[in-house]
């Protein structure tokens, strides 16, 4: 994730999903970034007293409610949300644009279910998908989908969405943790070269995007 601060074109960044701020802190204390955090409201006191202890701002957010945004930010980072969500990437992408400014730049990682793990467990005849509860969850009467990651996304399929959005121009992406354009020597470059003629499909656990607001 850090490797990727060379597309912090500016002071102010956010995330979206915090949790307990282990992304977040190192930004404020050690990079010294005006940061803000995102979190839906029930899990603030729960979950991010990390953050609120160190005077970090954490602002209610519902993504499905496709609220209007107090702040717009140089950089956004969606890290392991997408997975969670109930609403197609297309329309995530959407509302994530109101968040950056105009040549501002968004980060997404997610798991990738076209992993290499989950390929072998279908070769041999497993499911690679979430299995159900045993029991039914409700809400309100309804029955609703009560796995943590009720669908992960491939490269492919982010790429896609990126390349389709209005709001948003793909700058790097990877299922692998290597080091963004701008930082790679010749001999990264050459290595990296080898690798995507070699392994044509990205395996990676999981995907790294980068898509600049346009």
């Amino acid at each position: 994730l850090y490797r990727i601060l060379i597309y912090a074109n500016g002071k102010s960044i956010a995330e979206i999903g915090v949790a307990f701020g282990s992304c977040l802190l190192p930004l404020t204390k050690k990079y010294k970034f005006e940061v803000t955090g995102y979190e839906v409201a029930e899990n603030i006191p729960v979950h991010c007293s990390p953050l609120t202890e160190n005077k970090v701002e954490v602002l209610p957010l519902n993504l499905y409610d496709n609220e209007p945004t107090p702040k717009v930010h140089d950089f956004l980072i969606f890290s392991e949300v997408l997975e969670h969500l109930f609403i197609d990437v297309n329309t995530v992408l959407e509302r994530l644009s109101k968040f950056v400014r105009k040549d501002g730049h968004l980060l997404i990682t997610t798991p990738n279910t076209y992993r290499a793990g989950n390929i072998l467990r279908m070769l041999r005849g497993y499911n690679a998908n979430e299995r159900h509860p045993k029991l039914p969850q409700y809400n309100h009467n309804t029955v609703v989908d009560g796995r943590v990651h009720p669908r992960e996304y491939t490269l492919f399929e982010i790429i896609h969405a990126i390349e389709e959005s209005q709001e948003w121009k793909l700058v790097w992406y990877s299922t692998l943790p290597l080091k963004p354009p701008k930082t790679r020597s010749v001999i990264e470059k050459i290595k990296m070269a080898i690798v995507k003629h070699i392994f044509r499909f990205p395996l990676g656990t999981f995907i790294f995007c980068v898509a600049q607001r346009v």
